[in-house]
């Protein structure tokens, strides 16, 4: 069950949905908010989640595993999530700022990414190495997105969904490429 408004509309092209409790770290995300290019989606899988206010800024109560819970907003919200561009899924522990998650939106439409993700910090968890940041680079080629950060182009997205209402909830981030591939710069 969802508390989302029925008449809730885009206010930007791009929108990041986090599954939250009470120790998420989205507050981060915020600071700065004049600035911010992305609509805000909390997706709260327990009661209690003190709700950030703003326009974009919006909250619903669904409980249930990660990625069952995301099935079912992408089916439920289907016609409203495809009038954006692209949509990020963080987990609510992912520590950064405002600054990193628009420039992570800014570079998936520049470069017209399928699929991407921020690099991660040298002290993060992390499953593929080649995810950790190399300061070198404004931008990697890869195969491989985890699932505690991904950033979809919406059309592709809705390509991979099938795999949010498959039932698992692991292992989804090493068929999604493969899904969408069609050549080496699709994801980063």
């Amino acid at each position: 069950m969802t508390d989302l408004a029925r008449d809730w509309t885009p206010t930007k092209s791009f929108l990041l949905v986090a599954r939250v409790g009470p120790k998420s770290l989205h507050e981060e995300w915020l600071i700065g908010a004049d600035a911010r290019n992305f609509d805000l989606l909390l997706s709260a899988f327990s009661p209690g989640v003190e709700r950030p206010t703003g326009g974009g800024i919006f909250h619903e109560l669904r409980p249930g595993y990660k990625m069952n819970a995301l099935g079912g907003l992408i089916k439920e919200r289907a016609e409203f999530l495809k009038k954006y561009e692209y949509i990020a899924f963080f987990d609510e522990d992912i520590s950064t700022s405002l600054d990193n998650v628009n420039r992570i939106f800014a570079l998936c439409a520049t470069r017209g990414l399928k699929i991407a993700q921020p690099a991660l910090t040298p002290d993060s968890y992390f499953t593929f190495a080649g995810l950790l940041q190399q300061k070198a680079f404004e931008l990697r080629s890869i195969t491989q997105i985890e699932m505690m950060c991904p950033v979809f182009r919406v059309d592709v997205l809705f390509d991979v969904a099938p795999l949010f209402w498959s039932g698992y909830e692991v292992g989804m981030d090493l068929v999604w490429c493969n899904v969408a591939f069609e050549g080496p710069d699709d994801f980063a």
